[in-house]
């Protein structure tokens, strides 16, 4: 839902109840926060937050030489029209990490994931207490790789598409971070509590401050040395899933899952999945196929967190929106930003409806968008058909017993 500062005022205590907007406000909202405690859907996105996309008078064009637009150009270039009188012409990709025109435009965006960018072996160091030469080399190549990765992006914009009126106009890019969480704890020594805490955590925001603004200078100046216009937008945050599942890290702005899981895969090649059995691996079977169980720990764990591992069903919601929070301010920044993606989890047995309005009219507002989803103990689906399923470290040690290392 798109909505912005006065639908929230109209949920105070200082709004006239006898207007028809505030009454339509109020049932928006108690429909809206009732659905989301069923089943997550729909967010809030604040429109006024957003950056803001430009009005072209007369509108940009949809298509180009190379891409024509034939079907539906007569019914976008009226959207374009009424989006130059309206208040807000931004809206979101469906991930909501971009912000984009109301009439469209692709998101190009790109993650780093700073941990990687480590210039030694991960087991050869002791969180947070790194040698100079080592946390000096380490912050120099995630800046190059930020730089890089922006510099990327923006070539990405000089390809042709549907969108080139409005490409050339913005150049738009997104340069995101993942494996967030896994970086504060090998580099600075921090896991979530800490990061969240007030005063909690100043080398690493201050260090993330320093980053978004250099990747906005880096935009800026590559921008201008290739004739090209300033990014409307740079920094964002996505969901990251694919991606982490690649690098093996936290996803996004997201904690890890759970310290100890098994990653169900289903396997249509019957001989794969005979072989990975016989090797030990856990199994179901299903109509379609059968899939298999990795066992997995987060590498957070394996790097020596403990104690201070949060995971996904361990934080509250207040302390999710305050990391989102932070994040928006440190990160996202507030010129040339889009917005962090995000999936906040709460629990829906332990939380009634009424506790959930309060929490999403006192933080929801003050963010430029998130997205929650309701847990709980019995789930509409089968576990089998679950990707992931949390596991007891006994059973992960089992498990890790019982499989051999070849799978012929």
């Amino acid at each position: 839902l798109l909505v912005e500062h006065d639908f929230w005022a109209r949920l105070g205590r200082r709004a006239k109840l006898d207007e028809p907007l505030t009454r339509h406000a109020r049932a928006v909202f108690d429909a809206a926060s009732s659905a989301i405690h069923a089943r997550g859907e729909p967010g809030f996105i604040n429109a006024d937050r957003l950056a803001p996309s430009a009005a072209h008078d007369p509108p940009l064009p949809v298509g180009s030489a190379r891409f024509p637009a034939r079907e539906g150009a007569a019914l976008l270039g009226d959207i374009a029209r009424r989006a130059n009188g309206a208040a807000w012409r931004s809206i979101t990709n469906p991930c909501g990490e971009v912000a984009l025109p109301v009439t469209g435009g692709f998101c190009v965006v790109a993650d780093v994931a700073p941990l990687l960018a480590c210039p030694v072996p991960l087991d050869a160091l002791s969180p947070g207490a790194l040698p100079a030469d080592v946390a000096d080399a380490w912050d120099a190549r995630v800046a190059a790789a930020i730089r890089l990765g922006v510099r990327f992006l923006i070539r990405i914009n000089r390809m042709h598409g549907i969108y080139d009126a409005e490409i050339r106009a913005s150049n738009r890019i997104g340069i995101g971070l993942t494996g967030i969480f896994e970086w504060a704890w090998l580099r600075f020594g921090i896991g979530f509590d800490v990061l969240i805490a007030p005063k909690g955590g100043r080398d690493f925001w201050r260090a993330l401050a320093r980053l978004s603004a250099l990747a906005k200078r880096e935009a800026r100046d590559y921008a201008r040395a290739l004739g090209m216009a300033v990014p409307a937008t740079v920094t964002t945050i996505k969901p990251a899933g694919t991606t982490s599942l690649l690098f093996g890290l936290s996803a996004g702005a997201h904690p890890p899952t759970a310290v100890q899981y098994l990653r169900w895969i289903r396997y249509d090649d019957a001989a794969s999945a005979a072989a990975l059995m016989r090797a030990g691996y856990p199994s179901r079977r299903l109509d379609s196929g059968v899939l298999i169980g990795f066992p997995s720990e987060a590498l957070l764990a394996r790097l020596g967190q403990q104690a201070g591992l949060v995971t996904v069903g361990e934080a509250s919601l207040t302390a999710q929106y305050r990391w989102i929070a932070l994040l928006e301010r440190h990160w996202i920044g507030r010129r040339q930003g889009n917005q962090v993606s995000c999936t906040l989890s709460f629990d829906a047995d332990a939380m009634d409806e009424t506790a959930l309005r309060r929490l999403l009219q006192r933080h929801q507002p003050r963010l430029r968008a998130a997205a929650l989803l309701p847990r709980r103990a019995t789930c509409a689906l089968a576990p089998a058909y679950m990707p992931e399923e949390t596991i007891s470290a006994a059973e992960y040690a089992t498990l890790m017993g019982r499989i051999t290392g070849g799978t012929s």
